[in-house]
């Protein structure tokens, strides 16, 4: 079949519920269908709404970022880490969460797979995965001695749990919903009571296996109704069949959010909670003798962006891609590697238009994928002088837009009923408009269109920094931070939004970006023989010193004249300059204290020379 380019599903999702209501078979009632909506509400994207899995095969920096990194399939299960009792073996397991962490991404553990020492039926699992790991522990002591022993080890390092891997399957579970049930309620006051900001999910579940799903869900839950349902939020696998497509997956979730309503019932708070779809891919082969399909790149972005329409569109709040490799893989029908460009690019845009910030889409909006579209960098505005500005609308240079003013370390746009304002963190408060790399900028708008989008780019190299939405009055305020790696030199801030005439306006501020000081900063100024007043060279060697202070810090600054030894001229030449560059430092904004000293040096080196060091807490 040809795959279109993506769509918003909300009608496709009405239909599939109306489907379910209407038809023999299904777990859903009529006043149920309220409940089924309730899992539907949007809530704007967090960071975690664009989450990954990355095989063990990847090496090196990983080129797409993630909100969450799921730990699967890299051997760090239960069985690989508590190999026999009391015995930990954590060298894996610290590899991974580190190279999320190194990847920017928040480590995501899936527990589970009972080792065989602690196994009520040593015998039971698939071979893959090893004897006994299908099995519930003989004790569960031996299950909240592992979960205290990674949540002690970790603590906040790790951001979330799911409780095990699909729990509906007896590849991964032979144990009751019960005693899954029994695990959960042992392992949620552990984890919580070490790092209560940690969100514990239950087992995941597989969709696209319906009979199965129906027959663990209803038992589990009315089992963790006993036990006060200890959880944060529902896990499932949305793989749809190998042959379907993205509307069975999301024909298969609503029937899934069916069973839970039918189950809970639809006024429970419990349908409030998060759902994470911490596995999904199209294509694999399965069930039974259904056959897989592999998909072109370019099919392949197409889905991948559809999937996280659906999933907004759902009230899924973290959906997790799998996979990300090394290479081709076999087993999934879409792909996702550094040899598929098509969905590489896709990748970003979905990680732009769902970045928090963002907002849930009003009725009859355009795609957000659109919208990215048309808030992409505008090259025209790449090259603009700090301290200055540019404003394109539509691509078209507005010639209106008055010349920007600065006052201290805020530089001020504007228009007709438009402004834009941004302010450094820095001390920096003469020209040339800076800041220092890695320190944020403020970003305050006002004129655009309520409620849309605006995006924040950095360029060159063109960054994407963050997005934000305009409220009810066409007004923002944001912070962005200056990337940490930029090379000291020129470069822009552009802030790309929709004005109230619908145009796009892209407005570009130029910036100086200063090198990162750690502390101390330090500089040294030459003199010209025999003068104590700052030359416009030393003048701009203080300025960049200043401009590497983070503001607001307190900081202790040494100025050290040098003169010749036992010369008392050149000895109060060098007080009087070192004056004049405290002097220049106070008037910039560092607050002190500030110490003045004289140091000597030989005649046969030159004497016009002031030392200058900034130190603060770190």
């Amino acid at each position: 079949m040809a795959i279109a380019g993506p769509v918003q599903y909300c009608g496709v999702i009405a239909a599939a519920l109306l489907a379910l209501t209407m038809h023999g078979g299904s777990p859903v009632r009529a006043a149920d269908v309220n409940g089924v909506a309730r899992m539907h509400a949007c809530t704007p994207p967090s960071s975690n709404f664009v989450s990954l899995e990355v095989a063990p095969e990847v090496t090196g920096a990983i080129p797409i970022s993630a909100g969450m990194h799921r730990l699967w399939d890299l051997g760090v299960t239960w069985k690989d880490v508590n190999p026999a009792a009391g015995s930990f073996t954590w060298t894996a397991l610290d590899a991974q969460v580190a190279k999320a962490e190194a990847a920017g991404s928040k480590p995501l553990l899936v527990l589970g797979m009972t080792p065989q020492w602690a196994a009520a039926n040593p015998s039971a699992g698939d071979p893959r995965w090893g004897a006994g790991t299908s099995s519930p522990p003989r004790d569960i002591n031996d299950w909240k001695a592992y979960v205290t022993a990674i949540v002690d080890r970790y603590g906040s390092r790790i951001a979330a749990y799911e409780l095990w891997n699909e729990a509906n399957l007896s590849t991964f579970w032979t144990g009751t919903a019960d005693q899954m049930a029994d695990l959960t309620a042992a392992a949620y006051p552990i984890i919580k009571a070490k790092q209560p900001d940690a969100i514990v999910l239950l087992p995941s579940v597989t969709l696209r296996l319906r009979a199965s799903m129906r027959k663990f869900v209803g038992p589990f839950l009315a089992a963790l109704g006993t036990r006060g349902f200890p959880f944060d939020g529902f896990a499932i696998h949305s793989y749809p069949a190998g042959n379907l497509s993205p509307q069975d997956r999301v024909n298969d979730i609503v029937y899934w959010q069916s069973t839970v309503v039918n189950q809970l019932g639809a006024d429970s708070p419990v349908l409030d909670r998060l759902i994470f779809d911490t596995e999904v891919n199209y294509g694999l082969a399965g069930p039974g003798a259904t056959p897989g399909r592999s998909y072109s790149d370019a099919e392949g972005a197409s889905i991948i962006q559809q999937t996280y329409l659906d999933s907004q569109s759902l009230g899924i709040d973290a959906t997790f891609w799998y996979l990300y490799t090394a290479t081709s893989y076999s087993l999934l029908g879409v792909q996702l590697w550094s040899g598929t460009p098509d969905s590489l690019t896709a990748w970003s845009a979905i990680r732009r238009t769902f970045s928090p910030g963002t907002s849930c889409p009003a009725a009859g909006a355009p795609s957000p994928f659109e919208t990215d579209r048309k808030l992409a960098v505008v090259a025209g505005g790449i090259s603009v002088e700090s301290g200055k500005a540019s404003v394109f609308d539509n691509g078209v240079t507005a010639v209106s837009v008055a010349p920007p003013t600065i006052a201290g370390s805020r530089l001020t746009t504007s228009s007709a009923g438009w402004t834009l304002s941004t302010e450094t963190t820095t001390v920096q408060s003469t020209a040339p408009f800076g800041a220092g790399a890695g320190s944020s900028v403020a970003v305050v708008g006002s004129g655009y269109s309520p409620g849309t989008t605006v995006y924040l780019w950095f360029t060159e190299p063109s960054t994407f920094l963050s997005a934000t939405t305009a409220d009810a009055n066409g007004a923002f305020s944001t912070k962005v931070t200056i990337p940490a790696g930029a090379s000291a030199g020129n470069h822009v801030l552009q802030v790309n939004g929709f004005t109230q005439g619908a145009s796009v306006r892209s407005a570009s501020i130029g910036l100086r970006v200063f090198a990162k000081a750690t502390s101390p900063a330090k500089a040294v100024l030459t003199f010209p023989s025999g003068k104590r007043n700052l030359d416009a060279s030393a003048r701009a060697a203080l300025r960049d010193l200043v401009a590497t202070v983070p503001k607001g810090v307190r900081t202790t600054t040494v100025v050290a004249g040098e003169m010749h030894k036992s010369d008392a001229d050149t000895g109060k030449l060098a007080r009087k300059r070192a004056k004049k560059v405290v002097a220049y430092l106070k008037k910039a904004g560092l607050a002190g204290p500030f110490d003045i000293t004289v140091s000597a040096v030989p005649k046969s080196r030159d004497s016009n020379h002031v030392r200058v060091g900034v130190t603060w807490g770190t």
